[in-house]
């Protein structure tokens, strides 16, 4: 659903739209990068507002890998609730939205949004202020690329759900490869 958010924005600004081998290779989080590389050059406020009234559209086709549920309820039980964040850049609505709608609502770990912070940062603050030990998960580059500037371990998750694939990874050596979230559980 975000690659179709994404498509809209485009035909919005008169772009033409993107495959998903196309939205993987310019998938960044650098979101003033993303849209630049895709010939959208308008303010990141502007683009944002419109992204989000397109995919508060779509946010009800979204859907859960498999296993997310279970793979929490595990979790929490083996190192407790307190120690499970949720980090993301999608707003704060539409991930609370997909808590409820999937029914994740007993979910009571830290949800952080990095609208506003960069990502290694809220990694940095989570390793260094808070003292935790931090496995940072993601299916980015990005994402391997911010936890190595944090100084925290990374898995990458490798599935048919990624934004990338395992090739993408090469350079980045994260620590854990995983394909399915019970391999997630398992670590602990």
């Amino acid at each position: 659903q975000v690659r179709q958010a994404v498509n809209q924005v485009l035909s919005y600004y008169e772009k033409e739209g993107i495959s998903l081998d196309h939205f993987r290779e310019k998938s960044t989080r650098d979101f003033r990068r993303f849209w630049d590389s895709l010939g959208v050059r308008s303010p990141l406020k502007e683009i944002k507002v419109v992204y989000d009234r397109f995919f508060a559209k779509l946010r009800s086709q979204v859907s859960l890998v498999p296993g997310t549920k279970e793979a929490l309820s595990e979790l929490e039980e083996k190192i407790g609730k307190d120690n499970i964040i949720i980090l993301s850049q999608t707003n704060r609505n539409d991930i609370e939205y997909q808590l409820k709608r999937w029914d994740i609502g007993g979910y009571k770990g830290e949800l952080i949004t990095t609208e506003a912070k960069n990502k290694a940062t809220v990694l940095f603050d989570l390793r260094t202020k808070k003292r935790l030990e931090v496995l940072y998960v993601d299916d980015m580059v990005d994402g391997a690329i911010a936890a190595r500037r944090a100084g925290v371990d990374f898995a990458a998750v490798i599935n048919e759900y990624s934004y990338h694939r395992k090739e993408d990874f090469r350079h980045h050596d994260p620590k854990y490869r995983i394909s399915h979230l019970k391999e997630l559980v398992a670590l602990f």
